[in-house]
């Protein structure tokens, strides 16, 4: 995944930009991302709301457009995915 790339798309799809960094540390270099953005990718909606300030919440219809149009599934969808992904099993 190349960084420019997905933060053009990013801002195509309007993700909040206080969140780019966070999906780019986690999709680029497999870091852990905060709370909201782990239930995002795991695919927890209630935990995404609980966990989410209201900006985040505002753009949540938004990530998931980023996540389903131009992110590989491989990596996000279940709590299961996420761990693989974070932990090197998932390519």
């Amino acid at each position: 995944m190349d960084e420019a790339i997905l933060r053009e798309k990013m801002v195509a799809c309007e993700v909040p930009p206080h969140l780019h960094n966070g999906l780019i540390n986690y999709l680029i270099h497999r870091y852990p991302a905060g709370h909201f953005l782990t239930a995002v990718l795991s695919n927890d909606l209630v935990d995404a709301v609980r966990r989410g300030d209201n900006d985040s919440r505002a753009g949540l219809s938004r990530i998931v457009c980023f996540l389903d149009g131009f992110v590989d599934r491989g990596c996000w969808g279940s709590k299961q995915r996420v761990s693989e992904w974070l932990s090197g099993r998932a390519e």
